[in-house]
């Protein structure tokens, strides 16, 4: 009913397995209450963050560093990258991973791949917004606008404008304006 209640279960139903998963099949929430052994199960982590990859944040710091489990995690929820270990997150191949699944998901990529061309391209071209999040020397270079728009016009959106970019932002606005207008 209530997965708070899970709080006040015995050590004992605490270390059990099947209890412990069936709490989370419930509520995602009850991993947090599992014990220390429990949250480094990786078949019970991974059946938690089935149904909500925020699990991973009730982990134990090796799962949360496990790059297999991070695979599984990410396919499924992208956003999920911030619960996992920051060598997790400054991985390029589970960066571009994450943002496939979910471009928002670049707001948890490493500072150095928020920088990274392809990375913020593959967000930018799953969900403009993720331009909120790539950083500032991409998004002041005028071929990196050019494409993004050329993948995803509704990106125009989420591209700050500044004197030097107005016009080339006219200018894409004028070509893609039928795309922007859907």
């Amino acid at each position: 009913q209530d997965w708070r209640a899970c709080r006040f279960v015995s050590a004992d139903l605490r270390d059990d397995p099947e209890f412990v998963l069936e709490a989370a099949e419930q509520a995602w929430q009850t991993l947090q209450f599992a014990s220390e052994a429990l949250r480094g199960d990786r078949d019970l982590v991974l059946e938690a963050a089935k149904h909500s990859g925020r699990a991973v944040q009730y982990a134990s710091a090796a799962l949360q560093a496990d790059r297999a489990l991070a695979e599984e995690v990410l396919a499924l929820e992208g956003r999920a990258l911030r619960f996992f270990a920051p060598a997790i997150r400054s991985d390029r191949d589970l960066a571009l991973l994450a943002v496939r699944q979910d471009g928002r998901a670049l707001r948890f990529v490493g500072p150095r791949l928020r920088a990274n061309r392809e990375v913020a391209l593959e967000a930018a071209r799953q969900d403009g917004q993720a331009l909120d999040f790539a950083s500032g020397d991409l998004l002041s270079d005028r071929s990196f606008i050019v494409e993004v728009v050329s993948l995803n016009p509704r990106a125009l959106r989420h591209i700050k404008v500044d004197e030097q970019s107005r016009e080339l932002l006219l200018a894409l606005v004028e070509a893609n304006w039928e795309a922007l207008a859907q």
